[in-house]
């Protein structure tokens, strides 16, 4: 169910008033909360609509990683999210490039070492195989598992969630 809608219109004051007028009438018959912003350009349009699409994103990556029991104290935590987030906006990094150019980029965004995230996530997936909903776990990530560990690589739960993402926020 719809609890909220964000209009993003561009155009005269006039136009932008009836525009506002009209959902605001259909959002009182739904019960939906309403939400105009008005912008001079495109530019402007653009920018906030990639603001909302990573603040979706990171809204519906810390549901799941909730959901798994993700420990939220552990820098793997924001490590994930950072690199989930820049495979979707360049899948390539999960072709055999997660070592070379995946963890080099996440380690830039935090001021540390490759070496350092790629750790930091391995802990992290294994704090939550040893502490989370094995249950959910295993419902998401039952085919990704190494059959030696129990749980899945750093990228095969990277390309996953991914995968589980693209599905679910597009």
């Amino acid at each position: 169910m719809i609890k909220a809608i964000t209009l993003l219109v561009k155009g005269n004051e006039d136009r932008v008033a009836k525009i506002q007028n009209d959902v605001e009438k259909i959002c009182i018959k739904y019960e939906v909360k309403a939400q105009t912003e008005y912008f001079e350009d495109s530019e402007d349009v653009n920018k906030t609509n990639e603001q909302k699409d990573s603040a979706v994103l990171d809204s519906y990556l810390s549901e799941l990683f909730a959901d798994i029991g993700m420990p939220t104290n552990l820098l793997g935590y924001y490590y994930l999210k950072t690199a989930i987030n820049l495979v979707l906006n360049g899948s390539s990094y999960l072709q055999r490039n997660v070592t070379s150019r995946l963890y080099p980029e996440v380690a830039a965004d935090f001021n540390t070492k490759p070496s350092c995230v790629e750790k930091a996530i391995r802990y992290v997936i294994t704090a939550t195989w040893d502490r989370g909903n094995y249950a959910r776990l295993e419902d998401i990530f039952k085919y990704c598992a190494s059959a030696s560990t129990g749980k899945p690589t750093n990228s095969a739960f990277i390309a996953r969630t991914v995968e589980i993402a693209k599905k679910e926020v597009g």
